[in-house]
């Protein structure tokens, strides 16, 4: 099977330090040139590009980990192998989903995931296949997707070391994130910003 994960930071690198040695073909899409160097000299992709244009139409599984915006303009600007999986790791789902369904090509189906794991720094030197060990994982089902596909990106994610799977709709995953991810990212940012204040 051959692999593309497009934005090697944090969580794309940890997905193709994961992937090495596990007998897949895996290539990395990036804007920064030093970034596909560096994954390439350590063996964890077998090439790297600056865009999809050659890539993602021989690709049969693309892994997108970019912002939200710049998923669906990715989806938009690149042509997807027929019968090919497409899933993203972004952290919101619900509308975004919507989004990205309407403009999929036919004949290839759209899984969103997430993978709880992650780090305080950005950057190819700080990702790890060790942030995936034991972390849990949320697969983000709608109607179109066909068992197989659940079942494949449930059996790949425990590959990666991801110890718990979740299979949730958009609206649950998005309910459980505001509490237990963004709710406190904000409260922590929000401390972090006052610490100028007399208490």
């Amino acid at each position: 099977m051959k692999i593309t994960v497009v934005g090697l930071g944090v969580i794309g690198d940890s997905f193709v330090k994961a992937l090495k040695g596990k007998g897949y073909e895996v290539y990395g899409i990036d804007t920064n040139q030093q970034t596909l160097d560096m994954a390439k000299e350590e063996g964890c992709i077998i090439e790297g590009y600056l865009d999809g244009k050659d890539i993602i139409p021989e690709t049969d599984l693309t892994i997108i980990c970019l912002y939200p915006s710049l998923v669906l303009d990715f989806i938009k600007n690149n042509q997807f192998k027929p019968g090919s999986i497409v899933t993203d790791a972004v952290g919101i789902k619900s509308y975004f989903l919507r989004e990205a369904l309407s403009i999929i090509p036919d004949g290839v189906e759209y899984i969103s995931i997430h993978p709880m794991a992650g780090r305080e720094k950005k950057g190819y030197q700080y990702a790890s296949k060790q942030v995936f060990e034991n972390a849990n994982f949320i697969i983000v089902y709608h109607d179109d997707n066909k068992k197989s596909t659940i079942d494949f990106v449930q059996e790949f994610s425990k590959q990666l070391g991801f110890r718990s799977v979740k299979i949730v709709s958009p609206e649950a995953h998005d309910e459980i994130i505001s509490f237990t991810s963004q709710l406190p990212h904000c409260l922590a940012v929000a401390l972090m910003n006052s610490d100028d204040q007399e208490i």
